[in-house]
């Protein structure tokens, strides 16, 4: 996706401007007095999301389209496990709901079981909670 930027006043003939040196648009300009293309690149990560994020972007402008460069930050090892804990608390999250969903299903299928015996909609939801409960993690 092509984006437009404009370096603020007197940055102009630097090459490289840091996150708040510039505007950024998604849509050309109306005048396109000062304004470039540019493009987003992402660093690759070489880890895990709990290790590793993307840091301040900043823009490079030797290339043309300039680009706008999100580099990747390692965290630090306290920081690492803060967020193996959020990575799993919402992974976690994520199963819970499914769990929560298959509950409101399975007061339906309680109530078809007694009404007519037939069981096999409520075996199916058990079973497939016994798959979501085996996916809940205590660790990393």
């Amino acid at each position: 996706m092509t984006l437009w930027i404009k370096p603020h006043a007197g940055k102009e003939n630097k090459t490289r401007l840091e996150s708040g040196e510039f505007d950024c648009w998604d849509t050309p300009p109306p005048a396109n007095t000062g304004w470039l293309e540019a493009t987003e690149v992402r660093l690759p990560k070489t880890k895990p999301d709990y290790e590793q994020c993307y840091g301040n972007h900043y823009l490079d402008l030797t290339k043309t389209p300039a680009e706008i460069v999100w580099p990747v930050k390692d965290f630090s090892p306290a920081e690492v496990t803060v967020h193996k804990k959020d990575v799993l608390d919402r992974e976690n999250a994520v199963v819970m709901a499914k769990l929560a969903a298959r509950d409101t299903k399975k007061a339906r299928a309680i109530t078809d079981a007694l009404l007519t015996g037939d069981k096999t909609r409520l075996e199916a939801l058990e079973a497939e909670a016994a798959v979501l409960r085996g996916q809940i993690k205590t660790t990393m």
